[in-house]
């Protein structure tokens, strides 16, 4: 009798263990996205800036020469240039067809600008985009692109 009480009871803590597990495991990327974005995104397509994480490990894959005959500017381009590709690599863009006409009925992300010497790009993404920017890591930051 003790025997099944004592094995009841750790397979009932095992469970318990598996479930709140499971649970952190889930991350919530929602702090990525500026509210205004949040807000207008069940509207359709929203503009945005996104802003990727600084994360120079990239140019460890350059040789010491290569690097050093760089200035921190070129350095910088390069970083944020194969950022922009890992990102933009995971959206399904929308493409530019025969004679400058947008036409792709299912995309994630209409590209507009790529910056160059800043970690980010611009464009207008729709709600599936904005999922699968929120949970690519090398997204830091997703903002409203407003008018100044």
């Amino acid at each position: 009798m003790k025997r099944e009480i004592v094995l009841f009871l750790l397979f009932f803590l095992l469970a318990i263990g598996l479930v709140f597990s499971e649970q952190h495991t889930e991350v919530d990327n929602d702090h990525k996205v500026d509210a205004e974005v949040m807000e207008s995104i069940d509207e359709g397509e929203v503009s945005v800036i996104v802003v990727m994480e600084d994360d120079d490990s990239i140019l460890e894959e350059y040789s010491v020469s290569a690097l050093s005959e760089m200035d921190d500017l070129e350095k910088k381009k390069i970083v944020v240039e194969e950022h922009q590709e890992k990102v933009l690599d995971d959206l399904d863009l929308k493409k530019e067809k025969k004679y400058g006409i947008l036409s792709d009925a299912d995309y994630d992300f209409e590209l507009k600008r790529k910056f160059s010497s800043v970690n980010g790009f611009s464009g207008k993404v729709t709600k599936e985009g904005l999922e699968k920017l929120k949970d690519n890591p090398y997204v830091k930051e997703i903002y409203p692109n407003r008018p100044v």
